[in-house]
């Protein structure tokens, strides 16, 4: 979570944190707030992170993962 972003308190103890993430909005990225979310049975939470290519850098999105 960068600095100067509030974290929510949870609204359940099934629900788990999922960071803000950067995301490519057609043109150039964009910073999506962190939220809550309660996740499907067994699922967890893959943070975001960026890799490099040969053409440069980009943000592999967080995804949802069994």
């Amino acid at each position: 979570m960068p600095p100067g972003v509030a974290f929510p308190i949870s609204p359940g103890g099934t629900h788990v944190w999922v960071d803000g993430e950067w995301f490519w909005n057609g043109r150039t990225y964009t910073w999506r707030d962190g939220y809550w979310a309660n996740p499907l049975d067994g699922q967890i939470w893959i943070q975001g992170s960026w890799k490099k290519r040969r053409s440069g850098w980009y943000w592999h999105q967080g995804h949802w993962k069994k």
